[in-house]
């Protein structure tokens, strides 16, 4: 079992961060959407080869994972206008370049295009 703050909270941070749908990732694992957010929702160990599965599904390291808050902070505020309130996200990438960040943008658009493509797909067939 792998020790650590919050593995199921970390986990979902990454996973939001690369707009990867909860539905892929149960999918990619062979569960149900159901029990893939009770991962996300724990906050005790998770065996090391499960860990390590979701880290392969969503294009990171463990170490990623385990390290995300000290890699990346995202702050949520709501900008007001004329138009009424419009919320936007900031992210803030500690210590990385901005091509490191644009590169890590493209492909994780590119990733979650494809999810979303053998979504369709899946949905069609049904």
């Amino acid at each position: 079992m792998k020790e650590t703050r919050n593995w199921g909270g970390n986990i979902k941070k990454v996973r939001t961060l690369k707009n990867i749908p909860q539905r892929y990732m149960a999918k990619e694992l062979g569960m149900t959407q159901s029990a893939y957010s009770n991962i996300e929702k724990k906050s005790e160990g998770i065996s090391e080869e499960r860990l390590q599965k979701i880290a392969e599904i969503m294009g990171v390291t463990v170490d990623d994972i385990e390290q995300i808050e000290d890699r990346v902070t995202v702050h949520i505020t709501t900008q007001t206008n004329t138009n009424g309130g419009n919320g936007f996200v900031h992210n803030n990438y500690a210590n990385r370049t901005t091509d490191e960040i644009l590169l890590q943008t493209v492909v994780s658009l590119a990733e979650t295009a494809k999810a979303l493509t053998e979504l369709v797909a899946t949905l069609k067939k049904a």
